[in-house]
C-alpha cells in the first residue's frame, strides 16, 4: 500500500506528465491521485475503477464483466452449433460480475 501511495507522489512531484496506475489499495491512492491530477498530471487507471469520476485528466481502462460473458457465451455457442452442455469453471459468489 505505501509503496504505491510513495511512487504516486513522487512521479506528482517529478517531471512527468502521465502516470498509468493499477490500484493495489483503491482506497489508499484515492488522495495521492486527486494531488496528482490537480497538479495537472494525466492519470489512466487499470483494472478496476475508482470512486474518482473520469475527466479531462483521467480516464479508464477496465473489464466489463457483463460485456465479457455475452462475448462468452456467443463464441461458445458458435463452437458447439448450439448443441449440448458446457461448464462453467472458477466462479467464486464474491468475483465482480
Amino acid at each position: 500500500m505505501a509503496g504505491q501511495v510513495t511512487l504516486i507522489e513522487r512521479v506528482t512531484r517529478g517531471n512527468y506528465q502521465g502516470l498509468v496506475v493499477a490500484p493495489n489499495h483503491r482506497f489508499s491512492i484515492l488522495s495521492p491521485l486527486k494531488r496528482a491530477i490537480s497538479a495537472g498530471l494525466s492519470v489512466v487507471v487499470v483494472a478496476e475503477p475508482l470512486d474518482l469520476p473520469a475527466g479531462p485528466k483521467l480516464g479508464y481502462i477496465v473489464n466489463d464483466d457483463e460485456k465479457m460473458g455475452e462475448l462468452a457465451a456467443a463464441e461458445i455457442a458458435r463452437l458447439i452449433h448450439g448443441r449440448g452442455s458446457i461448464a462453467i469453471a472458477g466462479l467464486t459468489a464474491t468475483a465482480p460480475g
